[in-house]
């Protein structure tokens, strides 16, 4: 497959350990690394465009670190904390799933006590007045603001998790290249 029809991301690493393990980050030394190797390469993706083309990660090893059968030892060990990434990013779209319902339930049951005030109001006035008036667009002030989570669940909460789950998927469905810097 051509290079042009890869989406590659690339990270050096002094040892293959530093892919998973938290970094002893020093603020004193300028190639100091604060977050681990799939962060950075999470990061990496995040920044692509990740429709249509496969994903390569290519990671950089000094030369006395690559030994035999690390390719597949390090793809499978990506797959391995993907999946457990994807997994986590499901049950907080579920969660949210769940919460958004609930939600979703208070905000009718309030409407509809809304909708219930309001033609209370009118049948004990039905000349109206202002009175009924600032009451009845109180009442639809409030029902806007109980429906307001449930449309913000729905329309934009999920997308991060989805996007998290995106782009797990994408670095587990991807090749990994070793090459010694």
């Amino acid at each position: 497959m051509p290079n042009s029809q890869v989406n590659k991301v690339s990270i050096q690493l002094n040892n293959i350990d530093e892919l998973f393990a938290p970094p002893a980050a020093s603020p004193f030394e300028p190639d100091s690394r604060y977050v681990t190797g799939v962060e950075e390469l999470v990061r990496q993706l995040a920044r692509l465009r990740l429709r249509y083309h496969p994903t390569q990660v290519c990671i950089v090893l000094p030369a006395e670190n690559i030994e035999p059968g690390l390719k597949e030892k390090t793809r499978a060990a990506l797959a391995r904390y993907a999946t457990a990434q994807i997994e986590t990013a499901d049950a907080e779209i579920d969660q949210l799933r769940r919460r958004g319902r609930f939600s979703l339930i208070s905000a009718i049951l309030i409407i509809l006590v809304a909708i219930g005030l309001a033609w209370f109001i009118g049948w004990l006035h039905p000349a109206g007045g202002t009175l009924q008036t600032f009451v009845v667009g109180g009442l639809s002030v409030f029902s806007w603001v109980a429906v307001w989570e449930p449309f913000n669940i729905f329309l934009y909460d999920w997308r991060g998790p989805a996007r998290t789950r995106r782009l797990f998927e994408r670095l587990r469905q991807s090749e990994v290249v070793i090459q010694p810097s």
